[in-house]
């Protein structure tokens, strides 16, 4: 953390410069990015009603794809964890994103 939208609009990236998360830019606007980003980073209150994840690592709200949380492999190349740990991370991660983006 923090996360940053890069100057194409559709990819985020974290403070080492690793990828993050990307973004479908058919159906977010580049407003709705950076209010998401915002949101996570906790300087904003941003909020999206049914959202889910499937997959793992995917975010949907009703029923179109918005976002998916990238980084599997450097956590699995670069930082060599074990397939195990690098699912924790990744799901905490993951399970992080969506308390931001759904609780009060």
């Amino acid at each position: 953390m923090p996360l940053r939208l890069d100057d194409w609009g559709h990819m985020v990236w974290d403070s080492k410069n690793t990828h993050a998360l990307d973004f479908n830019d058919k159906t977010t606007t580049e407003y709705m990015q950076e209010q998401i980003v915002d949101a996570i980073n906790e300087k904003g209150g941003y909020r999206i009603s049914n959202l889910y994840v499937e997959d793992g690592v995917d975010f949907y709200k009703d029923g179109e794809y918005i976002f998916c949380v990238r980084g599997w492999g450097y956590l699995t190349g670069t930082c060599n964890l074990p397939s195990e740990k690098a699912a924790k991370v990744q799901d905490e991660f993951v399970d992080f994103i969506f308390e931001k983006l759904t609780k009060p």
